[in-house]
């Protein structure tokens, strides 16, 4: 008995020891760990490009449109002609509008860095006439929690919105410190080195993900499981399941109403936000392929597949997403927002029902909005600017 006794405190000093010793050098800074190149990461990503398309003459009625998104917005290289930032130039100037469009697609994108991204990157070298947000349906009413290596939107104790800075190191703006312990433990970041696939950082992605709709810790465990069941090579990349729509059931399957008050919470504020800009702001609101019936043979077996090993019976998709599509129109009403409104789903779910082929509208590995997607997404934006633009001129003409 003594001799377990001797071995337990022992183990206990050890650690003790252990924890001072990475106390001290992440306090002290003793081993620098640096934010990724200029540290804006802080944005979310890598790839932060601001494309540009126009081949009009600028004149007296010529416009300026900004179109924001996340991966179905990322410009597409291979074959730009059916991007929906060059049919919406296209369709307009094709229609006697000169126009300028520039475009910022960057893959899992939520509202509060589409918003940074504009106004970093974009609002302040361009006067912009039309903002567009394009939001995807299937993730970013999940992605707008996440806090792991992204900015998220808090509340102080006074209930007020505070921006609150991404926990991974080198996702961080580079004027912010990096010796806060145990946020920046400079084991934790070397122990995740050494294990595949950034591991440790993944276990911090999904605490942080769902902290606040306060889990209990067997709560945290469970979601950390179950993000690992939705991974799924065959959607084109790992983990591509679970950052997909699958994610958003789930948090919605197990807190329920808490889980919508929270995403409504960070809805409010980005509407909030938008009352302060001059641009005119469109925000078009994109289903993800299983809701509007968009999933080809193959995705539709392997998506089931994955329900059965999260034992999510019957998902119906189409359902959560009207709640987010909701969420959206009671956040405009209540900030009395000049916010237009769109949803896309009725038109794409037409348009595939219509289609014989059934093919070409999200493609078939990440479902992504594919070439046929993309064209409607680009007319629809523009029917709707051309109309503002008539109902302008009209007023106009009045006075």
């Amino acid at each position: 008995m003594k001799i377990l006794k001797l071995i337990v405190i022992n183990i206990l000093v050890f650690l003790v020891l252990i924890l001072a010793f990475d106390f001290a050098l992440t306090k002290l800074n003793l081993v620098e760990l640096k934010c990724r190149k200029d540290g804006k990461e802080f944005y979310g990503f890598s790839h932060r490009i601001v494309e540009i398309f126009s081949d009009s003459v600028e004149t007296k009625d010529h416009i300026n449109i900004a179109v924001i998104g996340d991966s179905h917005h990322q410009f597409v290289t291979k074959d730009s002609s059916y991007h929906q930032s060059v049919v919406l130039k296209d369709y307009l100037e094709e229609n006697g509008q000169a126009v300028k469009v520039f475009s910022l697609g960057t893959p899992r994108y939520s509202f509060v860095q589409e918003i940074i991204a504009y106004e970093t990157l974009i609002k302040p070298q361009e006067d912009i006439d039309y903002l567009i947000f394009l939001f995807y349906a299937g993730n970013d009413f999940a992605e707008i929690l996440r806090n792991d290596d992204r900015p998220r939107i808090d509340f102080d104790l006074k209930g007020e919105p505070i921006l609150k800075n991404p926990d991974w190191l080198m996702q961080r703006p580079p004027e912010l410190t990096n010796n806060c312990w145990p946020r920046d433990s400079r084991i934790y970041y070397s122990l995740n080195t050494m294990i595949p696939n950034n591991m440790l950082l993944k276990v911090l992605a999904s605490f942080s993900s769902i902290e606040v709709l306060n889990p209990t810790l067997s709560q945290q465990i469970n979601y950390f499981i179950s993000l690992n069941k939705m991974r799924d090579d065959r959607f084109g990349y790992q983990g591509a399941a679970a950052a997909q729509f699958l994610n958003q059931y789930y948090l919605y399957d197990k807190w329920g109403e808490n889980y919508l008050n929270e995403v409504e919470k960070r809805v409010e504020y980005f509407f909030n936000r938008l009352n302060q800009y001059d641009e005119k702001v469109m925000l078009f609101f994109l289903p993800s392929a299983p809701a509007i019936g968009g999933m080809e043979a193959e995705n539709e077996i392997i998506l089931k597949e994955i329900e059965n090993r999260l034992n999510v019976k019957n998902a119906k998709y189409s359902e959560l997403e009207n709640r987010f599509f909701n969420i959206l129109k009671n956040c405009k009403a209540k900030t009395n927002s000049k916010v237009a409104i769109y949803d896309l789903s009725t038109i794409l779910e037409n348009a595939i029902k219509e289609d014989k082929s059934s093919q070409g509208y999200y493609d078939k590995p990440t479902i992504h909005i594919d070439k046929k997607a993309r064209k409607i997404v680009g007319h629809t934006i523009s029917e709707k600017i051309i109309s503002n633009l008539e109902l302008y001129q009209a007023i106009n003409n009045d006075y």
